[in-house]
């Protein structure tokens, strides 16, 4: 997300904050959006499993 004192970056972040509710919305409203979005996920992934890059030692100070 963009961030700044500008008019621009100010539009920026209100056309993100619509795009990101109206997807919530639309998730929250039709379920079988998640449902779609877990198959594609799991078809991409295939067999791996997801590891995180970030060692399981670290922790937030």
């Amino acid at each position: 997300m963009a961030n700044g004192k500008s008019a621009i970056a100010h539009k920026g972040l209100l056309s993100e904050g619509k795009v990101i509710a109206t997807t919530a919305y639309d998730l929250l409203t039709n379920p079988e959006l998640i449902e779609k979005a877990k198959a594609e996920h799991k078809q991409t992934l295939g067999n791996q499993i997801y590891q995180s890059a970030i060692p399981a030692d670290v922790v937030p100070k």
